[in-house]
């Protein structure tokens, strides 16, 4: 039996992406009703709603209409104000429902996921194994992923004792 998989998409966009905002204002009494009420600029935070603020950023959200998905998404918009200069970043997730601090939470969780595959293909030799026996394959993926986990529960294990680095890729 086939079952209606939902997934949610959590990522980030550019900051030029073409959105729209939703009409929320009265609809006119014949023809079709109205969609959406212009192009969203990110000049003026107003048509926003304050998240929340987390480590001197300010968490914006909103629900907007997207070109590019050609659907509704729920997108956060994280300003943070450093020496003058302000940067900014704009992320979305395709569940509208979802809170802003979870689709944070859940793009920086991503963000550590990729550091491990990224330090599994170019320091462990991810990509290097020649069999074609899923068993054989299976177990050097859980090897090398172990010994990555390995070293990071070390390097966890030294920042307890008071060491000056904390390693969050093999790189480093």
């Amino acid at each position: 039996m086939i079952k209606n998989i939902i997934l949610t998409l959590a990522s980030k966009l550019r900051n030029d992406a073409d959105l729209r905002w939703l009409y929320t204002g009265e609809q006119k009494a014949k023809g079709r009703s109205r969609m959406f009420a212009g192009k969203v600029c990110f000049d003026g935070l107003s048509r926003f709603e304050l998240a929340g603020e987390i480590d001197g950023q300010r968490v914006y959200t909103a629900v907007v209409n997207a070109l590019t998905f050609k659907r509704n998404l729920r997108i956060v918009y994280i300003v943070r104000e450093e020496k003058g200069k302000t940067y900014t970043a704009l992320l979305l997730c395709t569940d509208i429902d979802c809170a802003a601090m979870d689709i944070l939470r859940y793009y920086k969780a991503r963000f550590q996921i990729e550091f491990v595959f990224r330090d599994a293909k170019q320091y462990t030799g991810l990509c290097d194994c020649q069999t074609t026996s899923e068993a054989k394959l299976s177990f050097h993926f859980n090897a090398l992923l172990a010994a990555l986990n390995l070293l990071h529960l070390e390097d966890r294990q030294q920042a307890l004792e008071g060491a000056s680095r904390n390693v969050i890729s093999i790189a480093i």
